[in-house]
């Protein structure tokens, strides 16, 4: 379905199935269990979804015209006959696309390019976590060139804890890094989303019978470097998305409060803001100084080294 926004106003089309004559389905099978949606350009976007009739994952890439998507191309990217939780993201640094799934042999990441809208996905990943987790996500980070991925490990030494590890991507094959925790104690859900200001990665997640957690750090090689104790308000979670807001220059997160926590907002979507890191400056970033401010797409007198000056737009 497709709204369009005007002020704090959405205002809702009419409700099409997806199909590519007006009355076929996207996917001729049951109904799927679980999907994810990317926006790669305008009318453009991937669909990755869970086909129970055979348990794989399909993608797809399908375009937007008028009321009515269009499938344009089609592959089943998952090698093994499971595929839980899907997840997926267009990196538009590097034109990719980025798949996220659980298969019977554990957790797996694939990426893919497009021509067109034809897919060519790469080499499947080696598996993330030994059992197919049971709650995941998947997130870019520019600043590291590195993709984060989160889940909660569903069972082994690290049962019902909070997991996380680095993948990096070389010629559309993707490679995961060892795993390392970000919580010690059982979680139920969580969400990933990177603030481009700050260039810090942000976490949510429900720490069960504890209260609702946020933290956020700098993603290295092999790890992130969190900040410190995570914040906790008292509500318990469910359905969390995590959003950075450029405008605000704040974390949003959004989630459903459940029942045992606040007792003045169970059972209400809550959505908090947050500030997760701050700007600096480095040896690579400075210029030097201005001393008054000036608008967008001016030029600026800069007082940089020995205090010269120099004008820069």
């Amino acid at each position: 379905r497709r709204g369009t926004i005007s002020g704090e106003t959405m205002t809702w089309e009419t409700c099409r199935e997806t199909n590519s004559s007006g009355s076929t389905s996207l996917d001729q099978h049951t109904p799927s269990e679980n999907f994810d949606l990317a926006y790669i350009s305008d009318n453009k976007f991937m669909l990755v979804l869970r086909n129970p009739n055979a348990n794989r994952a399909h993608a797809f890439v399908v375009t937007m015209s008028g009321l009515y998507w269009t499938k344009q191309h089609e592959v089943v990217i998952n090698t093994t006959n499971e595929a839980q939780n899907c997840r997926v993201i267009w990196d538009s640094t590097n034109n990719c696309a980025v798949a996220l799934y659980g298969s019977g042999s554990g957790g797996k990441v694939r990426s893919c390019t497009l021509s067109g809208n034809t897919m060519t996905w790469g080499t499947e990943s080696s598996r993330f976590s030994p059992v197919t987790p049971e709650f995941q996500d998947l997130e870019y980070d520019k600043q590291a060139d590195k993709y984060v991925i989160a889940w909660k490990d569903p069972g082994g030494s690290y049962s019902g804890q909070g997991r996380y590890c680095i993948a990096s991507r070389s010629s559309n094959n993707m490679t995961v890094g060892s795993a390392a925790g970000f919580e010690g104690n059982s979680i139920n859900d969580l969400s990933l989303s990177y603030n481009d200001e700050t260039q810090r990665m942000s976490l949510s997640w429900f720490r069960q019978n504890y209260g609702h957690r946020i933290n956020y750090g700098l993603t290295g090689s092999s790890s992130i470097t969190w900040n410190g104790t995570p914040y906790t308000s008292g509500n318990y979670s469910e359905y969390i998305q995590l959003r950075y807001d450029p405008v605000q220059k704040r974390s949003l997160v959004f989630y459903r409060s459940a029942s045992g926590g606040s007792t003045t907002t169970a059972g209400k979507i809550v959505a908090e803001m947050y500030n997760t890191g701050t700007l600096s400056s480095t040896s690579s970033s400075f210029v030097g100084f201005v001393d008054s401010a000036v608008s967008n797409g001016n030029t600026a007198t800069i007082k940089v080294v020995c205090n010269t000056t120099t004008g820069q737009s």
